[in-house]
């Protein structure tokens, strides 16, 4: 016995193993014998012989002549492999049918969520959806009960199962308030918003203002809820709620950008065209990028509806010579540019825009409008 564990610290496991085997194929009486199961099994572990380790593990935890002790290091050691290879569950079943074994459940309740847990961090959402799920069956009652179920609907959403991820996060809202209240309603507003159920989002989005103290919730909240009213077409209420919120002079440089997006383009839609290129030309002064380049092609737009085509070259012009790269913006802008042309009766220079646009683009819808255009000028 003693040259067995001798080799197990040197970790010569298969040596070990072939110790122990010998004790106990020789001599069953043996004081030793048990003992000599359990390093058994572990030689087995180390050896990554999973199947055989558990064997010689129930064996001990079903011998009638096993001590309660070692029945217990067996069932600690069988424990700890079931964890390894994420089979909890099967341990839980297995523990269940021990006869005349009295087993509290909720001992394991901090290691099955663990495990679940560990897949979630290992970004394992399949493997995290299950075991969240095995969790929540086994423990309804059990600590991290509400853990699982607010990490199920991450996972969910991770694997784009949003109609699940809902329902298991409006399951949380429906509990007493608890630690994952306000995240749920964060999570809730926006898959709302992501399935184009604005209504209901707007509702969780109130929701999660009138429940929080967090300003950095409060302000993503009305963020989101102009965008919202400006997809129902509330034009005005996107104007009140974001000229309510600016004065609280409490959003960054990046918030207040979006905020005046909205602003511009809620204007624009009522075509207050004054005050819509105010707050288009604010986000084109204090921004770079995307945000400057879509600015631009607005103010540009306007002065296009209102007919100044002059300014509306101007922008375009700055649009494609200093953002070149934003292709979207751009040959927006410079199909915009055919437009002003056709409307001041320039065919020559349409045509020649046209022409370059259809070569130079590959946006299907624009090239679309952009070939109508053009036969247009022909057919004139």
């Amino acid at each position: 016995f003693e040259l067995g564990v001798t080799y197990m610290l040197m970790n010569n496991y298969v040596s070990s193993k072939n110790i122990f085997e010998e004790i106990i194929s020789n001599d069953s009486y043996s004081i030793r014998f048990f003992e000599s199961k359990l390093k058994l099994a572990m030689s087995y572990q180390k050896l990554s012989n999973n199947d055989m380790a558990i064997q010689q593990l129930k064996d001990i935890i079903e011998d009638p002549n096993a001590s309660n002790l070692f029945k217990r290091d067996a069932l600690s050691i069988l424990e700890s492999i079931y964890e390894s290879s994420y089979q909890i569950d099967d341990f839980m079943i297995y523990v269940d049918s021990i006869p005349n074994y009295n087993f509290d459940k909720i001992a394991l309740d901090s290691s099955m969520y663990s495990v679940a847990e560990t897949e979630y961090i290992s970004k394992n959402y399949l493997n995290a959806e299950k075991k969240f799920k095995h969790y929540i069956n086994n423990f309804s009652n059990g600590l991290f009960f509400n853990d699982s179920k607010y990490y199920l609907s991450k996972s969910l959403i991770e694997l784009g199962k949003n109609n699940e991820a809902i329902q298991e996060l409006e399951f949380i809202l429906s509990q007493n308030n608890n630690q994952f209240t306000l995240k749920s309603i964060f999570l809730l507003a926006d898959l709302y918003f992501q399935e184009g159920n604005f209504l209901l989002s707007e509702e969780k989005y109130k929701l999660l203002i009138r429940e929080t103290n967090d300003m950095q919730y409060v302000k993503d909240a009305n963020l989101r809820l102009l965008e919202i009213n400006f997809e129902l077409k509330k034009y005005q209420n996107v104007i009140d709620l974001a000229l309510l919120i600016d004065a609280e002079n409490i959003y960054s440089n990046q918030e207040k950008i979006q905020l005046y997006h909205w602003l511009g383009m809620s204007y624009l839609s009522i075509e207050s065209w004054s005050n819509s290129i105010d707050y288009f030309q604010w986000i084109i002064d204090n921004s770079s990028g995307e945000n400057q380049a879509k600015s631009l092609y607005h103010i540009a737009m306007i002065y296009f509806k209102s007919k100044d085509y002059d300014n509306s070259k101007v922008y375009i012009f700055q649009l494609a010579n200093d953002l070149p790269s934003y292709t979207h913006w751009v040959s927006r802008g410079v199909l915009l540019l055919a437009k002003i042309y056709l409307a001041e009766e320039d065919f020559f220079q349409a045509n020649y825009v046209l022409e370059e646009f259809i070569n130079k683009y590959n946006d299907v819808e624009l090239i679309t409008e952009a070939k109508q255009l053009l036969s247009s000028i022909n057919y004139e």
